[in-house]
């Protein structure tokens, strides 16, 4: 899990860049410019990296064997908690072991172990960089069972983690009348806004709907927003769906805000959100059609400014379990082996 917080936060916050141009050396058509310096970070942190098994097929009827996946943490800095394995499609086979880890009860999946729990493996957390193995001990079904030819069988499995998103995102609102002040002086200012959206395959994209990606203090500036899947899996629920107070989003506290299209009620802001943010949650079920949600929006307003522009900063925080799949297709073999 990553988190922007303290000191890396000011940074990002700090490193608004703010140039003054004098009339006269630089020719420029607006007295107030803003560029957007946007960083996504990648999507599929947890990666299947492989499947083998040993002994390699084909297997002879009623042979055991063991079937072995590769998982892998790539990211850098970022924690995936309470991977999860379940070998859900595997008949005519039989599992007859695991490799379950012993004391990662807080990572159980209610209802997945009551029918088979051999189906069921789990591995904990996983650190960033780190690897791990996630292996079922099977056995071949018998001649009999395959009617006595050469069969293929797909051993199906699927891995869960629990991840933590975040995404920064600034926005500038400038005061009408210094800004004219400013243009009659014959003088500029260009300024630098950063939308950072951390790791993890679902994503909060915001984007500032205003022309000239600014607000003029008084009126009405709209940030639309939606969920997005940029990974290889899915939501770990079939339905696709972000349930209820998984999505946080920090405002400035001092500006005017009101969401459309979805219902978000105030909540207390996570540890380490930005300082000074009034904090909401989502009060409904988010469903992603495809890889995204429909967008949302978030209409805004600063009623005055006593100052030329000031830049905001939004947090979004965004709680979800992640599922990936994966086969390994088995010969099963009643005249011969390799």
């Amino acid at each position: 899990m990553i988190k922007m917080r303290g000191s890396e936060k000011l940074i990002v916050i700090a490193s608004v860049v703010l140039i003054l141009l004098i009339s006269g050396c630089v020719s420029v058509s607006k007295p107030v410019s803003v560029n957007e310096k946007k960083k996504v970070d990648i999507a599929d942190i947890v990666q299947i990296t492989g499947a083998r098994m040993v002994p390699s097929p084909p297997l002879m009827p009623d042979m055991r064997a063991r079937l072995i996946i590769n998982v892998k943490n790539v990211h850098s800095s970022a924690t995936a908690k309470c991977i999860h394995a379940r070998l859900y499609s595997y008949r005519p086979f039989e599992i007859v072991g695991n490799n379950n880890m012993a004391g990662a009860s807080s990572c159980y999946v209610k209802g997945y172990s009551e029918s088979n729990p051999k189906e069921v493996v789990n591995r904990g957390d996983l650190f960033p960089g780190a690897e791990t193995t996630i292996s079922y001990d099977v056995k071949a079904p018998t001649a009999d069972e395959i009617g006595n030819v050469t069969t293929d069988i797909d051993l199906a499995y699927r891995m869960t983690y629990n991840f933590e998103g975040s995404t920064l995102f600034q926005f500038v609102i400038v005061n009408q009348s210094q800004m004219n002040s400013l243009e009659n002086a014959g003088r500029s200012i260009s300024l630098e806004t950063f939308n950072q959206v951390g790791p993890g395959p679902i994503k909060v994209e915001m984007e500032l709907q205003n022309n000239d990606n600014l607000v003029l203090a008084g009126t009405s500036g709209i940030i639309e927003f939606k969920i997005v899947n940029e990974g290889s899996g899915k939501l770990s629920n079939y339905a696709n769906t972000l349930s209820k107070g998984n999505l946080i989003i920090g405002l400035p506290s001092d500006i005017d805000v009101k969401f459309s299209g979805i219902k978000m009620a105030k909540t207390s802001c996570p540890d380490g959100f930005i300082k000074g943010l009034a904090c909401y949650k989502n009060d409904e079920t988010i469903t992603l059609y495809q890889t995204s949600s429909v967008p949302y929006k978030i209409t805004f307003t600063k009623s005055s400014l006593d100052q030329l522009q000031k830049t905001y900063t939004a947090e979004a925080q965004i709680n979800y379990q992640y599922m990936l799949y994966g086969d390994y297709k088995v010969e099963v073999n009643p005249h011969e082996t390799n």
